[in-house]
């Protein structure tokens, strides 16, 4: 019977420890529950900037690519607008060469006829 007692004390006594250590491991699972939970919204915090950011960077493509457009219309439009004032100008050149050559023409003219007419006044 003392043998069975015994026995039966060092069960109760196993059990018993057994139940300490089942209860920690069941505190550690916890705070491990715990933290696998904080790093899962943590990590889906992280998730919800990286894809704000993704997409502000994608808008920030999109408008650098507007601009640049437009920066390239305005450019093809400046340059046409030169090509036109370019044209005006030489156009204006032409006109005034033109001109004078036609007044130098006449000034040549004029002054063989004034060299004609002294010509004629000394003879």
């Amino acid at each position: 019977r003392s043998w069975a007692a015994a026995e039966l004390q060092g069960s109760q006594e196993k059990l018993a420890a057994l139940s300490v250590e089942a209860a920690a491991l069941r505190e550690g699972l916890a705070r491990e529950v715990g933290e696998r939970r904080q790093c899962e919204g943590a990590l889906t915090r992280a998730e919800g900037r990286l894809d704000s950011h993704d997409q502000a960077l994608r808008e920030g493509a999109l408008d650098a690519a507007a601009t640049r457009g437009e920066a390239e219309q305005r450019l093809s439009a400046a340059c046409a607008a030169l090509r036109g004032r370019l044209d005006d100008v030489a156009a204006a050149l032409l006109k005034a060469e033109s001109k004078l050559r036609e007044d130098a023409a006449a000034e040549g003219q004029l002054v063989r006829q004034e060299i004609a007419a002294r010509h004629a006044e000394a003879n």
